[in-house]
């Protein structure tokens, strides 16, 4: 009888990949007459058979989503995230597909489960609507969001966006601002929900005379942007505040062109900080969160599940308020 050997104990033997030797057992892919027959002398030495692959053995894969809009080399968050989770992952052994996910289209993700390529995945986003999660669970494979959703059957990595919130609109109120407007990106981006529901609840409790008609979601298009700067300028704000970085650098570039000077006649600020705020003219105030962080949890956590341990349901994140010039009012001196 011949004895089973493992894959990972073939490919360490043989010093080869596991793919390769994988291929070359089954006849898929293109794998050269020589290293084919090299596999097969060394079984026969062995007089050994490959183990097929069971539940408990591991690809030592790990796929890491990102939203089909998001370019991640040009948006520094999601290059943070990435960074954190490949350095992990790293450190563990344990490699990376990147995968880009556009609304429902679950074809990549359903791929790398039918042919076994990963262990696990990282979401770096989650939409109302997205069946994603669903699909995930149904299948009962491991994985985890960087992001926030009202599920506690979903582990989750995250900063306290509705915290954030609180704590920037509380800032700006003692700061002396009051008719203050607000821009959200995408309505259905928890992430967007948790900031805007913090923000908007101490400035309807706490700023009297804070303008309602002010708070404008769904502000991706320049015809959106347009309208909302409009309205801003028309009732004269004294502060604008954007969900995320990208909309603000837009907003600024707007308010700049209706010839708002900024901090002088309205301040600026954005609950999601990067390299584009904090090298802006001025430079804008702004929620810091540590993507590179926020990346490596996530890695040790769906790790820790991998390998059998007990993870917990939520893990944070620490985020602060970066203060610059933006937010500056007259009688301040300006650094």
């Amino acid at each position: 009888m011949k004895k089973e050997i493992s894959l990972a104990e073939a490919a360490q033997e043989l010093q080869l990949s596991k793919t390769t030797i994988s291929r070359a057992l089954s006849g898929k892919g293109r794998i050269g007459k020589e290293t084919q027959d090299r596999i097969a002398r060394f079984l026969e030495e062995q007089n050994a058979v490959v183990k097929t692959r069971s539940g408990m053995e591991k690809s030592k894969n790990i796929a890491i989503l990102f939203p089909s809009h998001a370019i991640v080399a040009e948006t520094p968050f999601f290059q943070n995230c990435l960074d954190g989770v490949y350095t992990y992952c790293s450190q563990k052994g344990y490699d990376l597909f990147y995968v880009s996910e556009k609304n429902d289209d679950l074809s990549k993700l359903k791929q790398l489960l039918d042919r076994k390529k990963v262990d696990g995945f990282i979401l770096t986003h989650y939409q109302l609507g997205n069946n994603l999660i669903q699909y995930l669970q149904m299948k009962k494979v491991p994985f985890v969001l960087i992001g926030s959703i009202d599920d506690d059957s979903v582990i989750q990595v995250d900063s306290d966006h509705k915290a954030a919130g609180i704590e920037l609109a509380s800032m700006l109120l003692r700061n002396g601002e009051k008719n203050i407007a607000l821009l959200s990106a995408d309505s259905n981006n928890m992430v967007n929900r948790y900031r805007c529901e913090g923000f908007l609840g101490v400035i309807c409790q706490k700023g009297s005379s804070n303008n309602q008609e002010l708070f404008f979601q769904n502000v991706d298009g320049p015809m959106e942007l347009d309208r909302a700067v409009l309205k801003i300028v028309d009732n004269k704000a004294d502060c604008a505040v954007c969900t995320d970085d990208a909309l603000c650098k837009k907003l600024v570039r707007k308010l700049q062109e209706y010839g708002c000077r900024i901090p002088e006649e309205i301040r600026v600020a954005s609950m999601h900080d990067s390299i584009h705020m904090e090298m802006n003219n001025p430079p804008i105030t702004a929620i810091r969160v540590d993507g590179h962080q926020l990346g490596s949890i996530a890695a040790k956590v769906l790790i820790g599940m991998l390998e059998g341990k007990k993870m917990p349901i939520k893990s944070c994140a620490n985020y602060e308020i970066r203060l610059r010039q933006s937010t500056k009012r007259k009688k301040e001196k300006l650094i």
